[in-house]
C-alpha cells in the first residue's frame, strides 16, 4: 500500500504587540519563542525517523519562517519549501485593527468571525476557508503519494481543514465550538496518514512534547 503521511503544523508564536486581529491582512513575524516552538516540533517529527520530502507553507512570513526553521532543524538533505496560496490565513477585513479580545465577545454571542453578517461585509466564510484548504491539501497529497510532507498553515484554517477531512458531508460548526474539542497550539498540529485513494487510515495530534492519539469523543 502506498501510504502518504502529512504533518499539519500551525506556525509558531508571533510578534503582535498591539494584540489585534490580523488574519492575512497583517504579515506578522515570528517571535523568539515562535522560533523555539518550531525547533521543538521539528525535533518531534525528526524523532519519528521519517524522511520529509517537501514542506508546503502559507505565503505569509510567520508560516514561511516556521517552515525554514523546521527544514533546517530536520537536517540534510535540504528540504524544498513550496508556497501554497490556498494555505494562507483567513481574510477578515471587518475586524482588522480591532483588539483580538473582541473575539471572545463575538463567540459568546453565538457567532464567529465567519458568520453571515460579517461575510456580507467582506469576511471569508467557514465554507470558503474549508474549501480552499481541502483543495490545496488534495493537490499536495496527490503530488506526494507514498511520501512524507509537512504543511504549515494557520490556526482557524487548519481547524476547519481537520473538520472537513473527518466530516466531508457535514456543515462546519462555529470556530468557537471547534476550539472546545481540539485546536492546534502555535507550533503544534497533527499527523495524518492516507492510503492511495485518499482515505484517512491514521491520525494523531502532535505536540512539542511528543504525540497523542485523538480521543474517541474528540469532536474533530
Amino acid at each position: 500500500m502506498n501510504k502518504t503521511t502529512i504533518y499539519f503544523i500551525r506556525h509558531g508564536e508571533i510578534l503582535n504587540p498591539k494584540k489585534e486581529f490580523y488574519g492575512r491582512s497583517l504579515d506578522l513575524l515570528l517571535s523568539d519563542e515562535g522560533r523555539k516552538q518550531a525547533q521543538k516540533i521539528a525535533e518531534v517529527i525528526k524523532s519519528n525517523g521519517v524522511k520529509v520530502s517537501k514542506i508546503y507553507t502559507s505565503p505569509l512570513n510567520r508560516a514561511g519562517e516556521t517552515a525554514k526553521v523546521i527544514a533546517q532543524r530536520i537536517g540534510e538533505p535540504i528540504i524544498p519549501i513550496i508556497i501554497g496560496d490556498g494555505l494562507t490565513d483567513v481574510y477578515i477585513p471587518v475586524f482588522i485593527g480591532h483588539p483580538i479580545s473582541e473575539r471572545d465577545e463575538i463567540h459568546n454571542r453565538g457567532e464567529d468571525e465567519y458568520s453571515r453578517k460579517y461575510v456580507e461585509r467582506g469576511n471569508e466564510s467557514r465554507e470558503q476557508i474549508e474549501k480552499r484548504m481541502l483543495r490545496e491539501v488534495k493537490k499536495i497529497r496527490e503530488e506526494n503519494i507514498g511520501k512524507t510532507v509537512i504543511v504549515i498553515s494557520h490556526g482557524d484554517p487548519l481547524r476547519f481543514l481537520l473538520y472537513g477531512l473527518n466530516n466531508p458531508d457535514k456543515p462546519i460548526p462555529l470556530i468557537g465550538k471547534l476550539k472546545r474539542s481540539y485546536y492546534p497550539e502555535k507550533g503544534e498540529g497533527w499527523k495524518m496518514v492516507f492510503d492511495e485513494n485518499g482515505k484517512i487510515i491514521e491520525k494523531e495530534a502532535i505536540t512539542r512534547e511528543g504525540k497523542y492519539k485523538f480521543r474517541k469523543d474528540d469532536d474533530i
